[in-house]
């Protein structure tokens, strides 16, 4: 059996590159440099916490949806396609959204 050499601190190499390689790869997504679908999670993911209108684009037009209401459960949002997360109302119709009917 082939020992992997380690480090001064005693970690082995193949954890070092590892440990390595997930710091670069946190950076580059936390400054937007990684694959779209990983910008879009994380991006949908920050929005989640802060703001909890839904942004919908429908064959209807542009569409919030605020909690409580009939479809919000069930409405996914898609930053890729336009849709977005609001904070306020008030951002939602400055933005040029309408609310949804139900």
């Amino acid at each position: 059996m082939v020992e992997m050499p380690a480090s001064p601190k005693g970690i082995p190499f193949p954890l070092q590159v590892g440990l390595v390689f997930f710091a670069i790869f946190t950076v580059a997504v936390s400054i937007g440099l990684a694959w779209p679908s990983i910008r879009s999670a994380a991006a949908t993911l920050a929005a989640r916490q802060n703001c909890m209108i839904k942004g919908n684009i429908s064959e209807h037009g542009d569409i919030y949806h605020m909690p409580g209401d009939e479809h919000y459960a069930e409405t996914r949002i898609d930053t890729s396609r336009g849709e977005r997360w609001f904070c306020t109302e008030a951002e939602a119709r400055t933005a040029g959204w309408r609310r949804a009917m139900r």
